[in-house]
C-alpha cells in the first residue's frame, strides 16, 4: 500500500509539474500581441519589409538562409535569438556548435541589417527574436510562400551555449522514428513535422550531407538519372566542401509544393526526404501536400506560427539585445559581388547548382573581435574563442608573449633568394573549421588581410576569382594552394592544398597557433605565403 501511495503521489507531482510548464508557456504567449510595437515603434513592419526586400533582391538565397536560421534558433530551446550570440574567450555559443557552422551568412546578415535600421528608428525597443520571426515570414512571402500572423513581444536570451543545442536539432541522415520523437517532444504532431519539412522547397544542402547514399546502381530511393547528376555535381566536394545542391531541383527559388511532388519521383535530396515517403506514418501527408498546395500552405503557416511561439521569453525573463551580432558580418551598403560566374553551366543544365560560397555561414570570417567586457589579456590577443580553461596560467602567459612578439620571417625562412619583403603578419589560433577534414581551409581575418596583404596584389590578381599561390611551411616545404576571397561575405581563405599542409605539419585545433605572411617571390614574381607554427600544451584534465 505504501508503494502504491508513493506512486500516486509521484503521478500527481508529475501532472502538477507538466501543468506548471504549460502554464509558464501560456503565460509567456499571453504577453505577445500582433500590434506590440504599434506605439513604441510604429514603422517596425515597414522597416523590416524594406530591409528584407533589398536583401532578397541582391541575394536570392536569403529567404532560405533566414528560414534555416529561424528553425535552428527556435527548435532546440525556444525562439530567443540565442543563435545570434557570438562566442567569447570563456564560452562557445550556439552559433559555433558543429551543427550550426553551416548556417548561411545571408541569414545573419539580413537580421543585422534590420536590427541596425530599427535601432536608429526605435532605440532599444525591438528584440532580435521578433526581428527574425517577422523577417522570415516576410521573406517567405517574397518567394511565393504563405502569409501568417506573428505575435510580437519576445525578449532575447541572455545566454547562449553550444552544449545546450547538442543532439537537439534534426540531422539530414536521421531516421523518421527519431525525427518524430524529436518533434513530438516539442509538441509537434507528425503532420506538422511533415509540413515544416516542406521548408526544403527552397535552400540547398552540402554534398557531404547526402553523397554517401547516392548510388545509381542500388535502391536508395534516388531516381537513377538524378543520382548520376548528383554524383557529377559533387565529384569534387572532398576538395571543395562548399559545393552544394538545391534541395528542390525543379523550382529552387520558389516556395511551392514541388518538394513533395519530387519525393515520390526519387528527386529527394536527403535521406530524411526519402524517409518521409517510405514511412507509412508520414507518406499520406507527403501525398496530400503533393496534390494540394493550398493545404500545404495552410498547414505550413500554422506550424510556423506554432514554432514561433516555442519557448519564447517575455518580460524580465529576457532582454532587448542591442548588439546581437559580431562585427564580422557585412553591415555596410557595399554592393555584393555577382555570383553568376560561380554556376557551372553543365551542372545547371541538369537543374543542379553549385551554390556560391557567399551563402554559407560556415565560411564566415572567424577572427571575431573580443568583446569589450573580456579581460585585457584576451582582448589584446584577439584570438577567437581562446578558452582559458584549455590552458594553464603559465601557458596563457606564453601565448601572450607569442602574440606580442614581432617575429622576423627572415629568421625563420632565411632565404633572400625568395624574397626580401614580407607583409605584416597575421596571427591566429587554429579552430575546428581550419583543420576539419571535411571543411579544411584556413580562414583569415578580413580586416587584417585588407590592411596587410591586399596591397601586395597586382590589378591582374583577383582574389575573388582566386589566385594560385605557393605556401612555404616551417621546414621550407612548398605547398601549392589557392588564395581566395569568397563572394558576399568576402572571407579570405587558403584552400585546395591547405588540407595536405595540415596533414604534413600535424596541425590540430586549439593548441596550434600560426603566423602567416604574404610575399612576392623575388624571381617568379608570384604571390606566396609563409607560415610558422607554434604549439602550446593543453591543460591536463583532472580525473575524478
Amino acid at each position: 500500500m505504501a508503494d502504491q501511495s508513493q506512486l500516486n503521489n509521484l503521478t500527481i507531482t508529475i501532472i502538477i509539474l507538466c501543468f506548471s510548464f504549460q502554464s509558464l508557456s501560456s503565460a509567456a504567449e499571453s504577453h505577445l500581441t500582433v500590434d506590440f510595437y504599434s506605439k513604441s515603434c510604429p514603422k517596425f513592419l515597414d522597416i523590416i519589409r524594406e530591409t528584407i526586400t533589398t536583401k532578397q533582391i541582391s541575394n536570392p538565397t536569403t529567404a532560405a538562409a533566414a528560414l534555416r536560421l529561424f528553425f535552428h534558433d527556435c527548435f532546440p530551446n525556444g525562439c530567443d535569438a540565442s543563435v545570434l550570440v557570438s562566442s567569447t574567450a570563456f564560452n562557445i555559443a550556439e552559433r559555433d556548435s558543429s551543427i550550426n557552422l553551416s548556417l548561411p551568412g545571408d541569414g545573419f546578415d539580413v537580421v543585422i541589417r534590420a536590427k541596425t535600421a530599427l535601432e536608429l528608428a526605435c532605440p532599444n525597443t525591438v528584440s532580435c527574436s521578433d526581428i527574425i520571426a517577422v523577417a522570415v515570414r516576410d521573406l517567405l512571402v517574397t518567394v511565393g510562400g504563405p502569409y501568417y500572423e506573428i505575435s510580437l513581444g519576445r525578449r532575447d536570451s541572455r545566454t547562449s551555449k553550444s552544449s545546450l543545442v547538442s543532439n537537439l536539432l534534426p540531422l539530414p541522415s536521421m531516421q523518421i522514428s527519431k525525427l518524430i520523437d524529436q518533434f513530438s517532444s516539442r509538441g509537434f504532431s507528425v503532420q506538422e513535422m511533415v509540413a515544416l519539412s516542406g521548408a526544403h522547397t527552397i535552400g540547398f544542402s552540402h554534398c557531404k550531407e547526402f553523397t554517401n547514399r547516392v548510388n545509381p546502381n542500388n535502391s536508395t530511393g534516388y531516381n537513377p538519372r538524378f543520382a548520376v547528376a548528383l554524383k557529377k555535381a559533387c565529384s569534387n566536394y572532398k576538395n571543395d566542401p562548399t559545393i552544394s545542391v538545391f534541395n528542390d531541383v525543379m523550382t529552387p527559388n520558389k516556395f511551392d509544393n514541388m518538394y513533395f511532388q519530387n519525393i515520390p519521383k526519387g528527386l529527394g535530396l536527403l535521406e530524411s526526404d526519402h524517409g518521409l515517403f517510405s514511412d507509412p506514418r508520414t507518406r499520406p501527408f507527403v501525398e496530400l501536400y503533393a496534390r494540394d498546395q493550398a493545404r500545404f500552405f495552410k498547414d505550413f503557416a500554422g506550424a510556423m506560427q506554432k514554432l514561433s511561439l516555442h519557448g519564447v521569453l517575455t518580460g524580465r525573463r529576457g532582454e532587448i539585445r542591442r548588439r546581437q551580432l559580431p562585427e564580422e558580418e557585412d553591415t555596410d551598403d557595399e554592393e555584393d559581388i555577382d555570383d553568376e560566374d560561380d554556376i557551372d553551366d553543365e551542372v545547371a543544365s541538369t537543374l543542379l547548382l553549385q551554390v556560391s560560397q557567399s551563402r554559407q555561414k560556415q565560411f564566415r570570417k572567424r577572427e571575431e573581435k573580443s568583446d569589450k567586457n573580456q579581460p585585457k589579456r584576451v582582448k589584446k590577443q584577439n584570438i577567437m574563442k581562446l578558452n582559458i580553461d584549455d590552458f594553464s596560467e603559465e601557458t596563457l602567459r606564453s601565448i601572450e608573449v607569442w602574440y606580442k612578439d614581432e617575429l622576423d620571417p627572415q629568421d625563420i625562412f632565411g632565404d633572400n633568394e625568395v624574397t626580401k619583403q614580407f607583409s605584416k603578419p597575421i596571427k591566429k589560433q587554429l579552430m575546428s573549421s581550419d583543420v576539419d577534414k571535411d571543411q579544411c581551409r584556413l580562414m583569415l581575418s578580413k580586416e587584417q588581410v585588407k590592411e596587410k596583404m591586399l596591397p601586395f596584389l597586382d590589378e591582374s590578381e583577383d582574389p575573388v576569382k582566386g589566385v594560385d599561390v605557393s605556401v612555404y611551411g616551417p621546414d621550407g616545404t612548398v605547398h601549392e594552394m589557392k588564395f581566395k576571397i569568397w563572394n558576399g561575405d568576402k572571407t579570405p581563405v587558403l584552400t585546395s592544398g591547405w588540407k595536405q599542409f595540415v596533414a604534413d605539419n600535424g596541425l590540430v585545433m586549439t593548441s596550434n597557433f600560426i603566423t602567416v605572411w604574404m610575399f612576392r617571390h623575388i624571381k617568379t614574381r608570384n604571390i606566396c605565403f609563409a607560415i610558422a607554427n607554434n604549439s602550446f600544451p593543453l591543460k591536463k584534465k583532472s580525473s575524478r
